[in-house]
């Protein structure tokens, strides 16, 4: 059956918004690994040091969260667009459609850690909130790999509508 020029413009809008999602989820990644700064003059008596990412469990989940569903993406991709088309397409899709939830949760607790930073921090060796007083740039770092898992979980949810609006526009058709 051939799709109409609906129908191919939403997959096509679908199979870019799906590479892009792919794009954003490990620029996030590597935004977030590569936030690090200073936290001199952080607190009194304690010494200057660097604060990165990789000291907070939380943003090393977070960068972890963000190439895992990048991958997840990438195998979703290959399964729509290689798989399914001929035996087992109901299978095919029923897997991407899991792949999807999945890479939607990770990115969703990706980003919510990310844009929390504030409430993260060491000073002298204990915990503290507020790093961001001592270490913007750390700080801005993590807030920008936060709004750039945003925009993949925006770019995953609207691929996931287009799609569906695709399959009900062939559905319409088969039914006319």
């Amino acid at each position: 059956m051939a799709l109409t020029n609906n129908s191919q413009v939403w997959e096509a809008a679908r199979r870019f918004l799906r590479v892009a999602t792919i794009a954003l989820s490990v620029a996030s990644a590597g935004v977030i690994l590569s936030a690090n700064d200073s936290t001199g003059g952080c607190c009194e008596g304690a010494p200057a040091g660097e604060v990165s990412s990789s000291d907070f469990s939380s943003f090393t989940y977070s960068m972890a969260a963000n190439l895992v569903s990048g991958g997840l993406q990438v195998a979703a991709a290959f399964l729509t667009w290689h798989g399914g088309k001929d035996s087992g397409g109901e299978v095919v899709k029923c897997i991407a459609e899991l792949i999807d939830a999945a890479t939607d949760a990770l990115i969703t607790s990706s980003f919510g850690l990310s844009l929390s930073v504030d409430n993260f921090g060491k000073c002298g060796g204990r915990r503290i909130s507020g790093i961001c007083k001592c270490s913007g740039s750390f700080c801005k770092g993590v807030r920008k790999a936060g709004g750039i898992s945003i925009a993949a979980a925006v770019a995953l949810a609207v691929s996931q509508y287009l799609n569906d609006r695709r399959e009900l526009e062939e559905e319409d058709a088969q039914g006319q």
